[in-house]
């Protein structure tokens, strides 16, 4: 089941852009972060609203920005959560 934009955290719809623009697939993300694919699935519909800092150091990683291009994206993600 496919989220709506309305379900999907700012740090999802912020993501899935950025991998749309890059050609990154969810699978080439999780090897790419080191994160398992359920995370990385869990992350872009949604589901995680709160990631850890370590998850957020693993996307920065996954598809390399810098930590204060992802971090906007991860403030608005908690403070909606």
């Amino acid at each position: 089941m496919t989220p709506t934009p309305r379900e999907l955290t700012p740090l999802a719809i912020w993501l899935r852009a950025l991998m749309a623009e890059r050609e990154i697939t969810p699978n080439q993300l999780a090897d790419r972060s080191g994160l398992s694919r359920q995370t990385v699935s869990l992350i872009l519909t949604g589901q995680i609203r709160n990631p850890s800092g370590k998850v957020i150091c693993k996307l920065r990683d996954g598809v390399k920005v810098e930590y204060n291009e992802l971090m906007p994206a991860v403030c608005a993600t908690v403070r909606a959560a």
